[in-house]
């Protein structure tokens, strides 16, 4: 009875293991793919940082990679851009601002927004200027840097040929020495 229940056991972890190896395998954003179009991108990161790490994970639910790049900016503020990928590519940017919120800081978030957009490894070709659609939207939907909100930006903005959603939240860091506000920026390509 012993060597039955061993021998399902082993038949049933070899099926696990090839099961798992199969879906890895069709993944449409392979981990080598998304490596090294960071490590291309590298060096440009770098420039505007003082400190940059990769730190390779999986997700504990999806089982999904996930390569998380930690920089800490020349200007002292600090950014966690989290990619996580298989048949659906996220990326979520979090931004620890340590400048005081006013129009030059937006402008400068959003060229920097718009730099780890353009040169993420998903391509996306935006219709006008990153800072243009957050500026609109921000008009439009009349939020104020002041209070805490989240809104979802246009998708007609962007030439695609997947789904693509994305959204900007805000929200001011109180009791911080270190940090005014955190910008979070959140970017789905695929899936349906």
């Amino acid at each position: 009875m012993k060597k039955i229940t061993t021998l399902a056991l082993v038949s049933l972890l070899s099926f696990g293991c090839s099961a798992k190896e199969s879906d890895s395998q069709t993944c449409q954003y392979t981990k080598a793919s998304i490596k090294q179009s960071l490590a291309e991108q590298k060096s440009a990161k770098s420039q505007s940082a003082n400190h940059y790490y990769l730190r390779e994970s999986q997700d504990p639910d999806s089982d999904e990679t996930v390569l998380t790049e930690y920089l800490v900016l020349n200007n002292g503020s600090t950014a966690t851009l989290e990619h996580k990928f298989c048949d659906m590519y996220n990326l979520e940017i979090s931004y620890l601002n340590s400048q005081a919120v006013d129009k030059n800081t937006i402008k400068d978030l959003t060229s920097q927004l718009n730099q780890w957009l353009v040169n993420a490894p998903v391509k996306l070709t935006f219709k006008k200027p990153f800072s243009e659609i957050v500026n609109s939207t921000l008009s439009e939907s009349q939020k104020k840097l002041e209070q805490t909100f989240s809104i979802s930006l246009p998708d007609d903005k962007l030439d695609a040929n997947a789904s693509v959603e994305y959204e900007l939240g805000f929200s001011p860091v109180a009791n911080s020495s270190l940090y005014s506000s955190m910008f979070n920026l959140y970017l789905g390509v695929g899936g349906e």
